[in-house]
């Protein structure tokens, strides 16, 4: 598990201690089980694995409460290598089995496992006119919201809301034809609609295994809420960020 970074650490651990969360409480005990495939986690953090596990469980328990399977999701795409994503599932089916798994713990490790494994549902969108449509099948990899000039500017708002899918999972169904791009910096185009106008989603030439939809087209609920502000050095002087979401001064880290 040496390629396993400690984000990914951190986010086996709370879906473990998700599954573990019955009548609104996580079971902190330890168990046998539980020693051994936690201690297979790398672990870099400022706090040892312990303490990391109580100081979590109380947030997730109220999480679980509020956001339910939003939360799972955000875990599940902090999972970026195939080997967190295996030793998540395995840890998971592991020590629930070890606690007594019912049906319940059972049902937690499918929907990891779904989430992980690409299952998710189709989610489905488009723009404001209704000539072009679109599909995402593809994993979603993170969700943001852009405090950017070229983001402002083009949405007129104080920030766009961005859900990042992989490039090979999206697809436009109906009016290709009226799609209009347009380079707003080198290497970084943005599309709409040549009928309504309504911004559709973006791509950008050093990102190619990546489409940014502009998450206000989308017709369905997405399984992930926004995890990022990114941009926050230039946002709109007259905004407030107010939630608890952590903030960037820039963009995304160079690949």
């Amino acid at each position: 598990m040496k390629n396993i970074s400690q984000a990914e650490s951190e986010a086996i651990l709370r879906l473990v201690l998700a599954g573990r969360c019955r009548d609104g409480k996580v079971s902190l005990a330890e168990g046998e089980v539980f020693e051994q495939q936690m201690a297979k986690l790398p672990w870099q953090g400022e706090h040892d694995r312990h303490f990391f596990a109580v100081t979590e469980a109380a947030r997730i328990r109220k999480t679980l409460a509020t956001e339910g399977d939003a939360f799972v999701a955000a875990q599940c795409a902090a999972l970026q290598s195939p080997e967190a994503r295996e030793a998540a599932l395995t840890m998971l089916e592991l020590v629930l089995a070890a606690d007594g798994m019912e049906a319940r713990e059972s049902a937690f490790v499918a929907s990891v496992q779904k989430a992980l494994r690409g299952g998710a549902s189709t989610l489905h969108g488009g723009c404001y006119c209704k000539v072009i449509t679109y599909e995402i099948r593809g994993k979603l990899l993170f969700f943001a919201n852009c405090h950017c000039p070229d983001c402002r500017k083009f949405t007129g708002s104080a920030f766009s809301s961005v859900l990042v899918t992989e490039a090979d999972g999206f697809k436009l169904v109906t009016g290709s034809d009226q799609l209009r791009r347009f380079e707003s910096s080198p290497g970084k185009e943005r599309c709409f609609c040549g009928t309504c106008g309504c911004h559709l989603f973006s791509k950008a030439a050093h990102r190619p295994g990546m489409i940014f939809v502009r998450a206000g087209s989308l017709d369905d609920d997405p399984p992930l809420r926004p995890q990022h502000h990114f941009w926050v050095s230039a946002k709109a002087p007259w905004h407030d960020i107010c939630d608890t979401i952590p903030q960037h001064p820039a963009g995304l880290p160079p690949k």
